[in-house]
């Protein structure tokens, strides 16, 4: 790669990560390393350990995605522990309740992580909301491969 290709490389990841930083609404407690653009959304709380890793290039979906962290609600908490390894497009969303993440975990490109289905199924409830507040607590060293769901059970089905 020429001088000139790894300027551009450098600006264009650069400021996608300035993009996403800007239009998060809600600021981590703790500090991470973001190789792919993360956005952080919500009115709740995010606390991050030490050591943790967003994104990996050269791996795919590099430039045409980012990760998603958002704790929706005021009650709505996400902790994640230190030294993990998310690949690109991960996503995690709790609507209410807590969302632990432990320590030394490796996740793989678009994994989702949620606590909530948001909505019950059936047609004439489906716009009320109504999600259950749930803790959802992922094991210390653990390894999610690429394209995993990790949701809770649906109670409307």
């Amino acid at each position: 790669m020429n001088i000139f290709n790894r300027i551009i490389n450098k600006l264009v990841k650069e400021s996608r990560l300035w993009w996403y930083r800007n239009h998060s609404t809600l600021k981590p407690k703790g500090c991470a390393k973001y190789v792919q653009p993360v956005l952080f959304l919500g009115q709740g709380n995010v606390m991050l350990g030490n050591d943790n890793i967003f994104g990996f290039f050269p791996s795919g979906q590099f430039f045409n995605g980012y990760c998603h962290i958002e704790a929706r609600h005021e009650d709505a908490i996400i902790e994640i522990g230190s030294h993990n390894h998310f690949n690109n497009n991960f996503m995690v969303v709790a609507e209410h309740g807590c969302i632990k993440i432990g320590d030394d975990c490796l996740v793989g490109t678009n994994v989702s992580i949620i606590n909530s289905d948001f909505h019950p199924i059936s047609v004439a409830k489906r716009h009320r909301g109504g999600a259950e507040k749930q803790i959802r607590r992922n094991r210390q060293q653990c390894f999610y491969r690429q394209q995993c769901l990790n949701m809770q059970r649906s109670a409307h089905w």
